[in-house]
């Protein structure tokens, strides 16, 4: 199975990339494939000021589920640095990403949290030297908070283009992307929160999934923004879910 590689790359944030397993395609000679749903876009704050696991110990995580916590440091605001825990799971062999959440939701529903915030999950992905690619192996938890900025009736439009300007010193490579165009609303909505949320992360979801959870260093206007793919295929089939056609 084929991984897509994503990254929310906007002006005045900073982005990390993760890892999604990509659809599959109908070989050429075989039909065609239903038209794919088009995707869901949202934008939502992460708070990372609020810590859920205070006072617990390692005695209150379930037994044989592979659930842990971890701590990482993370901006909290303008010049403000810090910590934040999170809950991680690890998949179980041939287990899906899907069966994995459930049982960290299942365990979390009894981690009491403030009004007005959720759960949220990202893949954690490491490289498999054996298989020569990167792998989902668990996922963590991330706290969301407030309404989501941006939806898919957001975008205006969504083109696929090329970076072929990088690789510095090495070998040049590009690198495809999906140009987004927000509609006045969304693009008014994303300045918003992130002039609200400056040095804090917000995340990026797909799907119902967050992909990347930048942290923004300004607020972003113009109703711009791109999505990194893994190659031109992916960037084209993201591209058309989003617009709807």
């Amino acid at each position: 199975m084929r991984h897509l590689a994503l990254c929310l790359a906007i002006a005045g944030c900073d982005a990390a990339t993760s890892t999604r397993p990509t659809a599959a395609t109908t070989p050429a000679g075989q039909g065609s494939a239903a038209p794919a749903p088009r995707a869901t876009l949202a934008m939502v704050r992460v708070d990372d000021t609020i810590d859920p696991f205070a006072g617990m110990s390692d005695d209150a995580l379930p037994a044989g589920e592979g659930i842990s916590l971890a701590q990482e440091s993370t901006s909290l605001g303008p010049g403000k640095a810090g910590h934040t825990r999170f809950a991680r799971i690890v998949l179980r062999e041939g287990e899906s990403r899907v069966s994995a959440q459930g049982r960290l939701s299942r365990w979390l529903e009894a981690v009491r949290l403030p009004a007005g915030v959720r759960w949220g999950f990202e893949d954690v992905a490491e490289v498999d030297p054996a298989r020569g690619r990167t792998v989902v192996v668990g996922l963590r938890s991330f706290l969301m908070t407030g309404e989501s900025a941006l939806s898919t009736d957001d975008v205006a439009d969504a083109s696929v283009n090329e970076d072929k300007n990088l690789g510095g010193a090495g070998p040049t490579r590009s690198q495809a992307y999906v140009a987004l165009t927000l509609t006045p609303s969304g693009a008014a909505r994303l300045e918003a929160l992130t002039r609200d949320w400056i040095g804090r992360r917000a995340a990026i979801i797909i799907d119902g999934d967050i992909r990347v959870t930048p942290v923004i260093r300004s607020a972003i206007a113009g109703g711009r923004a791109s999505i990194t793919v893994d190659n031109r295929d992916e960037a084209d089939q993201l591209a058309k879910r989003l617009r709807g056609r």
